[in-house]
């Protein structure tokens, strides 16, 4: 969807940004700000990989359950 695609490039000028950022700390030696985008791409590698595929697992489960839960009483109502 578009809305996906958005959120793909976002992140891709991200990860471009913090490349950047390392590797302009690196060129002038700044050891403070080359660990700092290096901890930087590593927290956008854990959202990217990890945080981010799980959200959309769980919006898709969900998707398939809430409908169902919906029918049922208030008070039994449940994923499961």
């Amino acid at each position: 969807s578009a809305h996906h695609d958005d959120l793909k490039r976002q992140r891709q000028a991200i990860t471009s940004a913090i490349g950047a950022l390392w590797e302009a700390a690196y060129e002038e030696g700044n050891e403070e700000i080359t660990a700092f985008a290096r901890r930087l791409r590593n927290h956008e590698r854990l959202e990217s990989e990890v945080l981010y595929p799980t959200v959309m697992m769980i919006g898709r489960c969900l998707k398939e359950c809430l409908p169902s839960a919906l029918q049922l009483a208030p008070a039994t109502a449940h994923c499961g």
